[in-house]
């Protein structure tokens, strides 16, 4: 299956991923497919292109006349856990750029002339390329380092460091999540260097999610690990109001040559620029709203000039200010232009709350997701996203605000004026029912029709039907989730069921479920199991509420439906991914004769044993928040009674563990080990190569059809008859008949 992905210039705040993007001359617009290919276990993508024009022609004929085909400018695939195409965008003259992997793990910057079909690779072999940016005749870009094990000293010290920095050879290349330590390298006629710091007379060393090359070709805008935290940083707000004591920045001493990776990793990111002919860096002297939880884009936009720069999701700096300027400065991010001379930051505009808090509380997210700056017009124009609950049926909705500056002082003011579009609309529809295909319109939305479908084969296979579901608990909450039944469904006929957890996307083309990683949905639906993937209550996290709410979802929602006489509840399983894998142990410790099978995938469940492994991140006060103490002296009854890791005693469903890396297998062996030293059937399967959400093709095979057999064993005494897997069987059969033995009365 072709799935469509978002290869622009990431933005982890972004809510619709899946529009075209249109050429600047309007001529053109392109879309990237990726497929997974099991022979090689290579993630495949494709950059597809239509002519506009084309494209007009098939929108104002009538009905029936043939859709244009889109032409493959690039295709590329790789062994890897991300996309072989990534930061795609259009180049002023035109053409296409974007990082590719080629049969290959590095990235490569490539450019591809759309009329012409030629590819270009820009940077050198032997460069694993993360950000770039071109300007005219300059290209700045970034290099991942290559990061091999340290040289081992007799004596380390390793207090305060946490358990992560002692596995694999403390690289935060096995830790992508961490970010990617990189080289700053300049492309000038054609000659990549290195930028080399002056203070170090070695190449500038950076971890950046943003490179923005200023017209010039002389500055770039990043973002960098603070050296230090200033104590004047405690001012500055988190997000949440309860979570202030752990989230609120802590003054720390300088980080210095002798430091590891990690230990500056842990420290806040901010907005840097840096010369790339003198390689000095200057720092914006506060830090990012993401430090403190407050979600929006990392942005740099350049002045025409180069002298000015437009930031994103920043606080300003406190110093010489009052204490009233302080306060406000200290409540929440701004988006800041920065006079690069002066180094006078200026406020454009604070940025709305309405994040995480919010969508905890009544479950809408609203979001800056960009920024415009029209400097013919003196204009600066915020776009906010909100989804969720409270948008009915419908997609994100846009909102936007512009700002002018008068007198020094930015001020909104309502602009009319017609707003410049592309010719049409294209886009991306899917449901839950629907595959994803391009679709254009006018901009009345009243003329629609699809464009290309890339997964025509889907049409000759019987899918069954997924459909909203929605009930109540006995505490009056409301749940919604997205019920799958299998093809050829017969009313009145009693299923068994898999509940999936972890969110539920209600318009999102179903396939497995809302993640990849253990979820099986409509390949489960194929054994003749109904799947409800369930939206989580996320308003009560790191509460003593947090995983019993979610349960009391479960176990009404396994009451509705055999209510409805859709379900046999005698043959009820459950899959836990990452913090629903907390959810689901405390439904098996507190319902155990509801299910009868289950499976936790690279999940957390806030066990004895995490609470050890998470000190220093955070592990102790979220242990606190939940079971009022900490896992000692009389503090130990609280955990004893109500983390599931010391209830394993009760749980009575077969579980399969599904572990990636080696912290994974430290952070899940308690479960294992305590219910192997029971004799209760536990199966512990590690994918070493893994991401935590899993990407490629065969580890995808192994998580999910892994389940599939799980479940279909479990709940409808099948197997499998293909021999390779003769041995999973056989060792399932056994636990089987154990938990038979150990069930006798």
């Amino acid at each position: 299956m072709q799935t469509f992905i978002d290869p622009y210039p990431f933005s982890p705040t972004k809510l619709q991923t899946d529009d075209a993007k249109f050429s600047p001359d309007d001529k053109f617009f392109a879309v990237v497919t990726q497929r997974g290919v099991l022979s090689t276990n290579e993630l495949e993508c494709t950059v597809w292109v239509f002519e506009v024009d084309a494209v007009q022609r098939f929108l104002d004929t009538s009905e029936g006349a043939a859709p244009p085909k889109p032409k493959a400018v690039a295709r590329m695939g790789a062994v890897a856990n991300e996309p072989s195409v990534t930061q795609l965008r259009w180049l002023p003259d035109g053409k296409l750029a974007f990082l590719g992997r080629d049969k290959t793990s590095d990235r490569n910057l490539f450019t591809v002339n759309v009329n012409t079909g030629e590819l270009k690779k820009v940077t050198p072999n032997g460069q694993d390329v993360t950000q770039y940016d071109f300007v005219k005749n300059t290209v700045a870009y970034t290099v991942a380092l290559r990061m091999g094990r340290p040289l081992r000293r007799s004596e380390t010290v390793i207090t305060g460091h946490t358990i992560i920095s002692q596995l694999e050879g403390e690289s935060s290349t096995t830790f992508p999540q961490l970010g990617t330590p990189a080289e700053l390298w300049v492309i000038r006629s054609n000659r990549p260097k290195a930028v080399i710091d002056p203070a170090t007379a070695k190449p500038i060393q950076l971890i950046t999610d943003i490179l923005s090359l200023s017209p010039s070709g002389r500055f770039v805008a990043v973002t960098k690990h603070a050296d230090r935290v200033p104590d004047a940083w405690a001012a500055y707000e988190p997000a949440f109001p309860g979570l202030s004591d752990t989230y609120r920045l802590k003054a720390s001493p300088p980080v210095t040559a002798k430091d590891d990776l990690l230990s500056r990793l842990r420290l806040p990111k901010q907005y840097a620029l840096i010369d790339l002919e003198t390689g000095k860096s200057d720092m914006i002297n506060a830090p990012l709203g993401e430090n403190l939880l407050y979600q929006g884009p990392n942005k740099a936009i350049w002045s025409i000039d180069s002298h000015r720069v437009l930031l994103l999701n920043t606080f300003l700096p406190l110093e010489n200010t009052d204490e009233t300027q302080k306060r406000r400065r200290g409540e929440r991010p701004c988006v800041v232009v920065v006079d690069v001379r002066t180094h006078d930051a200026t406020c454009v505009a604070f940025v709305k709350q309405g994040g995480l808090e919010q969508y905890f509380r009544d479950g809408t997210l609203v979001i800056l997701s960009d920024v415009t700056w029209n400097q013919a017009r003196g204009e600066v124009t915020l776009k906010y996203q909100t989804s969720g609950a409270k948008q009915g049926s419908g997609g994100p909705v846009d909102q936007t605000e512009t700002y002018r500056l008068a007198n020094g002082v930015w001020k909104t003011s309502i602009v009319r004026r017609p707003h410049v579009r592309a010719p049409f609309q294209a886009a991306v529809h899917q449901d839950l029912n629907e595959a994803p295909s391009v679709f254009v319109s006018d901009w009345t939305g009243g003329h629609g029709r699809k464009l290309w479908e890339p997964n025509p084969q889907l049409k000759a296979m019987d899918l069954g039907q997924v459909s909203e579901y929605e009930w109540q608990d006995k505490t009056g909450r409301n749940w919604i989730g997205g019920l799958v039944k299998p093809p050829n469904y017969i009313p009145g006929r009693r299923y068994p069921l898999v509940i999936q957890t972890h969110g539920f996307r209600r318009h999102e083309f179903m396939t497995v479920g809302t993640f990849t990683t253990a979820f099986a949905a409509r390949p489960l639906a194929t054994t003749g199991i109904v799947v409800l993937q369930v939206q989580d209550a996320s308003d009560l996290i790191a509460t003593p509420q947090e995983a019993s709410v979610n349960v009391y979802g479960y176990e009404a929602a396994i009451d509705h439906l055999a209510a409805d006489g859709l379900v046999d509840r005698e043959r009820v399983g459950l899959i836990g991914f990452s913090r629903t894998g907390y959810y689901t142990l405390e439904a098996l410790t507190k319902s155990p004769k509801l299910f009868a099978a289950a499976t936790i995938a690279d999940s957390e469940f806030l066990g004895y044993m995490q609470g050890l492994l998470g000190v220093d991140l955070g592990a102790k006060k979220e242990g606190i928040a939940i079971y009022g103490s900490q896992p000692f002296g009389d503090g130990l009854n609280a955990w004893i009674k109500n983390a599931p890791a010391f209830n394993l005693d009760k749980i009575d469903a077969p579980l399969r563990v599904e572990v990636h890396d080696l912290l994974s297998v430290l952070m899940n062996w308690e479960v294992y080990a305590g219910l192997r030293l029971q004799d209760k059937p536990v199966d512990l399967i590690r994918l070493p190569d893994a991401t935590h959400i899993v990407t490629k093709p065969l580890e995808r095979l192994a998580s999910e059809q892994g389940d599939v057999d799980w479940f279909d064993f479990w709940l409808n005494g099948r197997e499998d008859p293909d021999v390779a897997k003769a041995e999973q069987y056989a060792r399932w059969r056994l636990f089987r008949e154990h938990r038979k033995e150990n069930t006798k009365p």
